[in-house]
C-alpha cells in the first residue's frame, strides 16, 4: 500500500515537472507568419538591431519579447484641405499604398512605434500637399492635374523614406474647389464656348461671302465664254445644250419606275386606229381636207361619194381616176410630189400643227 502511494506521488511530481518544462519551452518559441517581420525587445539591452524573418524562433522567456510587423503593402486615404496660389480653398484626397522597409523596423519601433502609419502618413501628406498646391493657381490645377500629382508623388516619397516607409503608389483621387470658384469656372467655360461659336459664325459668313464672290466671277467668265461661243458657232452651241439637257432628262426618267415609252406614230390607246384623212367628193367642186401627223408610208383613205368605190390612196399607189390635182391652201409650197403612175399630186403643205392640207378637185 505504501508502495502504491509513493508511486502516485512520484507520478504527480513527474507530471508537474513535465508541465513546467513544457510551459517554459512554449514561452521560449514564437512564430512569424508570411508577409511579416519581427523585432526583439530585450529587457536588459533594449531593441535588438536584427530583424527576424518568417518561421518559428526561440527567445528567452520573460526577458525577451517579439514585436511583429506586417510588411505587406497597405492602402490608406488621406484627405487634406489647403489653399492654392490665388488663395482658393482646395479639397484633395490622396490614396497611398505604403509598407515599412524591413531593415528600418528596429528604428521605426524605437522612434515611432507600431502605429507608425497613424503618426507619420497624415502629417507628411498634409505638409507635402500644402507645399505643392501653393505653387499653382486653382485654374492651373485643373488643367495641370497630372503635373500636380507628379510633384506630390516625388516629394511625398522622399519624405516617407526619411521615416523608413516605402510608398508603392500615390494617387490624387479627389480634387475640388469652393462653391463660388466652381460657379465662376462654369460661367467662364460658358463664355468661352459662346465666344467660340461667335467666331465660328463670323468665319462661316466670311467663307460664304468669298464663295459668293468666286461664284459671281465664275458666272461672269462663263457668260463671256458663252458669248464668244455663240458668235463663233451660231446655233450649234444651242443645239448641243438641247441635246445635253435631253440626255439629262432621259437619264432622270430612266430611273423612274412608272414611265412607259411608245414608238413614234403609235397611239398609247390600244386598238384605236390612226386618224385618217377623209376626202369627200362632190362632182365639179373642190374641198379642203385635213389629216393629222403626216409621215412617210402612212395610208390615207379617201371616202368619196356613197355607193362608189374609189379605192385607197397612199404613197406610191396607182390611181384609177382620170385627173387628181392639188394646190397649196396656205403657207409656201413644200415642193414634194407623189406619183400614182398616171398623175402627179403636187403642192401640199404641212402647217405648224403638223396637219396635212390639200385642195382637191377630182374629175371622172
Amino acid at each position: 500500500m505504501q508502495a502504491v502511494h509513493n508511486l502516485s506521488k512520484n507520478l504527480i511530481r513527474f507530471g508537474v515537472g513535465l508541465a513546467t518544462v513544457g510551459a517554459v519551452v512554449n514561452s521560449a518559441l514564437y512564430n512569424v507568419d508570411g508577409g511579416q517581420r519581427a523585432v526583439i525587445f530585450d529587457r536588459f539591452t533594449g531593441v535588438k538591431p536584427d530583424v527576424v524573418g518568417e518561421g518559428t524562433h526561440f527567445l528567452i522567456p520573460w526577458v525577451q519579447k517579439p514585436i511583429v510587423f506586417d510588411i505587406r503593402a497597405t492602402p490608406r486615404n488621406v484627405a487634406v484641405v489647403t489653399g492654392s496660389k490665388d488663395l482658393q480653398n482646395v479639397h484633395t484626397t490622396l490614396r497611398i499604398l505604403f509598407r515599412p522597409i524591413p531593415e528600418e523596423l528596429p528604428k521605426i519601433y524605437t522612434n515611432i512605434g507600431v502605429d507608425y502609419d497613424e503618426r507619420i502618413l497624415p502629417s507628411i501628406t498634409n505638409e507635402v500637399l500644402k507645399a505643392v498646391v501653393a505653387q499653382f493657381d486653382a485654374a492651373d490645377m485643373i488643367t495641370h492635374r497630372e503635373l500636380v500629382s507628379q510633384k506630390v508623388n516625388e516629394e511625398l516619397t522622399e519624405r516617407a523614406a526619411q521615416f523608413g516607409l516605402l510608398l508603392d503608389d500615390i494617387s490624387l483621387t479627389h480634387l475640388s474647389f469652393g462653391k463660388e470658384f466652381t460657379q465662376a469656372v462654369e460661367m467662364k467655360q460658358v463664355a468661352q464656348q459662346e465666344a467660340e461659336r461667335a467666331r465660328f459664325l463670323v468665319e462661316k459668313a466670311e467663307q460664304m461671302k468669298l464663295a459668293a464672290i468666286i461664284a459671281a466671277e465664275g458666272d461672269a467668265i462663263a457668260a463671256e465664254l458663252l458669248g464668244t461661243a455663240f458668235q463663233q458657232s451660231g446655233d450649234a452651241l444651242i443645239e448641243l445644250r438641247k441635246i445635253e439637257a435631253s440626255e439629262e432628262i432621259a437619264a432622270q426618267l430612266a430611273k423612274q419606275k412608272n414611265v412607259t415609252y411608245f414608238p413614234p406614230n403609235l397611239s398609247p390607246l390600244l386598238n384605236i386606229p390612226q386618224q385618217k384623212c377623209e376626202k369627200k367628193r362632190q362632182n365639179g367642186e373642190s374641198k379642203l381636207y385635213n389629216s393629222k401627223t403626216v409621215s412617210s408610208g402612212i395610208k390615207y383613205d379617201y371616202d368619196l361619194e356613197a355607193g362608189v368605190d374609189y379605192g385607197a390612196y397612199s404613197e406610191g399607189d396607182s390611181a384609177e381616176v382620170s385627173d387628181f390635182e392639188s394646190d397649196s391652201v396656205d403657207q409656201t409650197d413644200c415642193g414634194d410630189s407623189y406619183e400614182d403612175g398616171m398623175n402627179s399630186y403636187a403642192d401640199f403643205t404641212i402647217d405648224d400643227e403638223c396637219n396635212f392640207k390639200l385642195k382637191v378637185f377630182i374629175n371622172f
